[in-house]
């Protein structure tokens, strides 16, 4: 078969093509890809940044009982900062005495999430222990996947709200080490959920 130098010239830049355009990529969804070189094209590392981007939606802020508001604050801002998600505080409410597990001295999330729940995003910080009748555990904050209604103990107030705001946007718990979705105490979302968020919510930019 006789040679060809244009078909050489083609190829060529279909495979320059390509190559750029498999580099930007990854560049763009914060792949590590250092990582083909080392053998690990999977591992992901977390972002550098804290400005997420901008909702429409509005959180309002709660003290689930006598909540100082530098703490409010504090969870006002850290949402504020990392989502791009407005936050208007709104002051305590009262714990009622059916907020409680039994005779535990923890509040029952699952009490709270019923009895809290509305139509507005809503965001509730307490200084008492939390307790899951789902788990049968103690626990530092709960919401549900795509929900409005969060709670967040003052323990580790920034890394539990960060947490529990990412799983109203549909995050599961994470593997990455460090990730703020792992059960540790993270402050940045690995590159990996920041693209399952992206995913899942058409209107997430950063």
């Amino acid at each position: 078969m006789k040679h060809s130098l244009l078909k050489d010239i083609v190829f060529s830049a279909v495979v320059v093509l390509f190559s750029v355009g498999g580099y930007q990529y990854m560049e763009e969804n914060n792949w590590d890809w250092k990582a083909l070189f080392t053998g690990d094209l999977f591992k992901q590392r977390p972002v550098e940044t804290t400005s997420m981007g901008t909702y429409d939606d509005v959180m309002y802020v709660y003290g689930l009982g006598n909540v100082s508001k530098s703490k409010l604050e504090l969870v006002k801002q850290s949402i504020e900062d990392y989502y791009g998600v407005p936050c208007v505080i709104e002051g305590n409410v009262d714990i009622e005495s059916n907020f409680y597990h039994g005779n535990s001295g923890m509040l029952d999330v699952n009490v709270l999430l019923s009895t809290l729940g509305g139509n507005e995003k809503t965001l509730y910080v307490t200084d008492e222990k939390l307790f899951d009748t789902d788990t049968d555990k103690e626990v530092l904050g709960l919401t549900l996947f795509f929900g409005k209604t969060l709670l967040v103990t003052t323990k580790t107030l920034k890394s539990t709200a960060i947490h529990e705001y990412g799983h109203t946007l549909g995050l599961d718990h994470c593997h990455n080490e460090g990730c703020a979705m792992t059960d540790g105490d993270g402050e940045e979302l690995c590159s990996e959920c920041i693209n399952e968020i992206k995913f899942k919510n058409k209107k997430w930019s950063r």
